[in-house]
């Protein structure tokens, strides 16, 4: 067979291999269209609201351990006495770390002197209220006096002056007997408030000074 016989018997099967790589492309041409007239075709899916179901918090009794970070207090004061004196008395819990109530005490201060105040004002006090009944009585009677001319003008005057410094006595004391009870109250140092204690520099039988 010559050359020309073999080349055009080749040619069928090339022509039949074009036409079905042809075919198969209308086909997937044509499938692609269908598919997207069928997708046109279909309405737009409705949008969906996803479900959320709401409760209510409520308290678990878990503990939470923190590995690390950092605790800062609320809030941090020097305690100090405001009034000098011997400490007779030191709480064991006064060391750092030591945990107070509000109200406990941290340390006294020996209170045998304030005590002797105490007692001193009081009976000034006391002295100071007979005192000015004494005053209101003879004010009493020199206005009675002056009244009917018994008695001189300069006599009602100085009972009415009398009068006057018995009720300045009386402030006096009064005023001395509060000082006098709240130093008693200063000799018992305790926490102003739930508190651990960072520091302390307080020793037994150590004397301190207001503000130390």
């Amino acid at each position: 067979m010559s050359s020309t016989q073999r080349s055009g018997g080749k040619r069928p099967w090339l022509l039949l291999s074009v036409g079905a790589v042809g075919v198969a492309l209308a086909i997937f041409r044509g499938a692609g269209m269908m598919a997207d007239a069928r997708d046109s075709a279909r309405p737009a899916p409705e949008p969906t609201i996803p479900l959320v179901e709401l409760t209510e918090a409520q308290p678990a009794d878990e503990i939470f351990v923190v590995e690390e970070g950092f605790i800062r207090p609320r809030a941090e004061i020097d305690v100090v006495p405001e009034i000098s004196g011997k400490v007779v008395e030191v709480a064991p819990a006064l060391k750092p770390g030591g945990q107070f109530q509000k109200g406990e005490m941290l340390f006294r201060i020996d209170p045998r002197t304030y005590e002797g105040n105490l007692t001193r004002a009081k009976a000034d006090l006391q002295a100071a209220e007979a005192e000015l009944q004494r005053a209101e009585a003879d004010a009493a009677r020199q206005n009675r006096l002056a009244d009917i001319g018994a008695t001189a003008e300069s006599a009602r005057q100085a009972a009415s002056a009398a009068l006057a410094t018995a009720r300045s006595r009386i402030g006096q004391s009064e005023a001395a007997l509060i000082l006098a009870r709240k130093q008693m109250e200063d000799t018992i140092v305790s926490a102003p408030f739930d508190a651990a204690v960072i520091s302390e520099n307080v020793a037994l039988g150590g004397f301190l000074q207001p503000g130390m």
